[in-house]
C-alpha cells in the first residue's frame, strides 16, 4: 500500500472519531443486527469493517449456515446468552454471558453459528469485523474463545467493564 492509502484512512478514521451516525438494521441470515459500520455516511474506521450489535432478542435454536470469510478477524462479545462456533478447519468453541471468541478468517475459512436456548433465554452481544493486515490474509485461519471467567473486570463510573483483547486500564487481556 502507498503514503496516499494510508493518508485516506487515517483521514476517514479522524472524520469518524469526531462525528455521529445511525446505525442501521441489517439482516444476517435469519436474524437481524443494528450495524453501526458501514452506514450510508461511514464506509470503516481504520480497519474496523463491520460493528453490529444484535439483541437483545429471545434465544431460539437457530443456526446461522456455514459461509465463507477471507482476510478479516472478528471478535464477538457475548453480553447474555450462549452461542456455538464450528469452522471448517476443525475448531469448536461454546461461548457463554460475558465470554468472547476470535476467528481469524487468514486465507479462507468456512463457519457456521448456532444459538444455545439452553445457556441463556436472551441473546445478546457485539461483533466487531475488522481487515488483517495485508502480511496476515494468506495466514492459517485460527479460533479462540475467552470465557467470563477469565477475563479481568472492573467499575468505571458505575458501569461495569471487562478486558477481553489486549489491555486497558490496569488490566491485560487473557494471554494466547
Amino acid at each position: 500500500m502507498d503514503i496516499q492509502h494510508h493518508q485516506r484512512h487515517a483521514a476517514q478514521a479522524a472524520q469518524a472519531a469526531h462525528s455521529t451516525w445511525q446505525a442501521q438494521v441489517a439482516p444476517v441470515g435469519n436474524f437481524e443486527v443494528l450495524r453501526a459500520l458501514p452506514t450510508s455516511q461511514v464506509q470503516a474506521v481504520g480497519p474496523f469493517v463491520f460493528l453490529d450489535h444484535f439483541g437483545p432478542a429471545p434465544a431460539r435454536a437457530e443456526t446461522l449456515p456455514a459461509h465463507p470469510h477471507a482476510g478479516i478477524q472478528v471478535m464477538t462479545v457475548l453480553l447474555e446468552g450462549g452461542n456455538e462456533h464450528r469452522d471448517s478447519m476443525g475448531h469448536k468453541g461454546t461461548v457463554k454471558t460475558g465470554g468472547a471468541q476470535w476467528m481469524s478468517a487468514g486465507s479462507g475459512i468456512l463457519h457456521a453459528e448456532t444459538v444455545l436456548p439452553e445457556l441463556g433465554a436472551t441473546v445478546h452481544g457485539l461483533q466487531l469485523w475488522a481487515r488483517l493486515p495485508v502480511a496476515l490474509q494468506d495466514a492459517e485461519p485460527a479460533y479462540r474463545s475467552v470465557g467470563a471467567e477469565d477475563v479481568p473486570q472492573w467499575q468505571y463510573k458505575g458501569a461495569p467493564c471487562g478486558c477481553c483483547a489486549v489491555a486497558c486500564k490496569d488490566a491485560s487481556a487473557p494471554s494466547s
